[in-house]
């Protein structure tokens, strides 16, 4: 901010040493007067002090020997002689007798009598003292003595001193003053010049310098100055250098971060497309992993419904051609025995008939609510007991070509509202793993699946093998995503991560796993009865309708 015009001159360095000097001469020159006044004065009383005390003593040996005598007259001419002559400065003295009387006066006394001052400083300073002593005869006070002096041509010699000092004081201040502004001229002017380059500096003149003269101390900063100036005009050409070089350089860097950028847009656009077909192929994994839990249970129903459809077909076989010999029997003469005989067979046939149906048709109705439930993720309540009942009765023929035993505990009462086809889909994947890693295609082995409640709200799944176990080094990644260590032999590695997606996120739960090796491994799920709402999906319709990650509709 600028500085206003009325307090430039104010504000400026001549003023303020000139100002300064000055200030500082009137308050030593003060000092100086008042101490030196204080000095006169005081030198002045000490001086009359020992001038009173000298005549007090000289008079006091000139009456003494008189006192006892009636001859004090006889010295009244020389006391009178000496106050005449005024070097004394006594104005006048009375002898005073014992009982009050005088005996001699000389000079002009004041009537009355004054008494003696005790305050010797101010009666000095008001121009007489008036003074008082015993006159001594063998150290016996024979009489009193009375005198006064004249202080007027004292008081007259000290303020003549004071007014003298004070002339003097002056005139050092003249003196003094005018050397300072002298010097504070000079130094402004100097420190002018100094400023004026400077802004020069300021303004761009890079070469400007100021002369090398005056004082040591100026000649001292204005070398700095000049050499500050050399420095700042190097270093803005090193700075003009360093710029054009950094444009130099900005520019190639242009060049390559452009070059960079189009080769990194390059390799996004063959990442996104890598990512794209890894999701493609995982997707087809996923769906050949549900494919082949499907087709497993296809050719399991397949084999089941073989004996029940053979049996029903071999059975009316016989009955069509014991029909036929019914018929040529009509036609040749039908007995009584023969009719009987045919009912009968009839009757048995179509009972067995009738049975092996039943059987089929509860093998395809148990395929019919698997299947539907592990190829959709509709919400429903079902019962566990019943829901995992007939999914193992699909994959029982499974479980018989390997020699599998199988054993179940489950409550007949745990009723959940939960989505039953991804909770079949992960008791199908444990138990085709344990079919394809825990026993390695060998047969034999017993499988542990036990449910039970788990307070209120949560139901606790266990299932157990005794196979061989899994190696502590890959028991931390078996939910991991394509890790599989069949790769090839009938392991997609997404068996068990599918399990883990589905038990993690549409049925709500959680999953732990231990094994040793020899022993077998052992899962412990936990679900909640009541399946958390699944979130709207983009579409706006609700997570309850759509597919599970790893179940998705063929």
């Amino acid at each position: 901010m600028p500085i206003p015009a009325r307090f430039g001159i104010i504000n400026s360095f001549r003023f303020q040493i000139v100002a300064g000097s000055i200030l500082l001469l009137l308050i030593s020159a003060v000092m100086l007067v008042t101490t030196n006044q204080r000095l006169i004065q005081s030198n002045t009383l000490e001086a009359f002090n020992a001038n009173r005390r000298q005549i007090s003593q000289m008079l006091n040996l000139s009456i003494s020997p008189y006192s006892s005598t009636d001859r004090l007259e006889e010295l009244k001419p020389f006391l009178e002689e000496m106050l005449d002559g005024g070097n004394y400065g006594i104005s006048y003295l009375v002898v005073l007798r014992e009982n009050g009387q005088v005996a001699l006066q000389v000079g002009k006394v004041p009537q009355p009598l004054p008494a003696p001052d005790n305050d010797i400083a101010a009666a000095f300073n008001q121009g007489a003292v008036h003074s008082s002593q015993a006159i001594l005869l063998e150290n016996n006070a024979v009489a009193d003595m009375r005198w006064g002096m004249n202080t007027s041509a004292l008081l007259q010699t000290a303020q003549q001193a004071k007014r003298d000092s004070m002339v003097v004081v002056f005139i050092g201040i003249l003196i003094t003053g005018s050397l300072a502004v002298s010097m504070g001229v000079n130094a402004a002017s100097r420190l002018r010049k100094i400023g004026e380059a400077s802004q020069a500096l300021v303004d761009g003149d890079y070469g400007k310098t100021v002369p090398v003269e005056g004082p040591e101390e100026f000649r001292r900063l204005a070398s700095h100055f000049n050499h500050m100036s050399a420095t700042i005009n190097s270093r803005i050409d090193q700075l003009k250098q360093s710029q054009y070089e950094l444009a130099s350089l900005n520019e190639a860097l242009e060049h390559r971060v452009e070059e960079r950028t189009a080769a990194l847009i390059d390799s996004n656009h063959q990442l996104e497309e890598s990512v794209q077909h890894l999701n493609q192929a995982r997707a087809s994994l996923v769906q050949s992993e549900k494919l082949a839990g499907l087709g497993a249970l296809v050719a399991g129903i397949s084999h089941e419904l073989n004996t029940p459809l053979g049996n029903a077909l071999t059975v009316a076989t016989t009955l069509a051609e014991e029909t036929r010999k019914l018929e040529q029997e009509i036609q040749t003469g039908l007995k009584k025995s023969t009719l009987s005989t045919y009912l009968d067979t009839a009757r048995t046939a179509s009972d067995i008939i009738e049975n092996n149906l039943h059987r089929a048709a509860d093998l395809v109705s148990s395929f019919k609510q698997v299947a539907v439930d592990q190829s959709s993720s509709q919400r429903r309540r079902f019962n566990l007991k019943q829901n995992i009942g007939e999914l193992l009765r699909a994959l029982q023929p499974i479980l018989k070509r390997q020699d599998c035993q199988l054993n179940i505990e489950i409550a007949d009462d745990l009723e959940l509202d939960s989505f039953p086809g991804p909770l079949s889909q992960v008791i199908a994947n444990l138990i085709n793993n344990a079919l394809l890693h825990a026993f390695d295609d060998q047969h034999g082995g017993t499988i542990k699946l036990r449910a039970q409640a788990d307070g209120l709200d949560h139901l606790s799944i266990e299932f157990g093998d005794n196979g061989k176990g899994i190696p502590a080094e890959n028991l931390g990644r078996i939910f991991d995503p394509f890790f599989t260590t069949r790769l090839g032999q009938g392991g997609s590695g997404l068996g068990l991560n599918i399990v883990h997606n589905v038990v993690t996120g549409v049925l709500g739960g959680s999953i732990q796993v231990q094994s040793t090796l020899g022993q077998g491994t052992r899962f412990q799920l936990r679900i909640p009865r009541f399946a958390p709402r699944l979130q709207q999906t983009t579409s706006g319709t609700t997570g309850e309708n759509r597919q599970p990650a790893g179940l998705e509709r063929s």
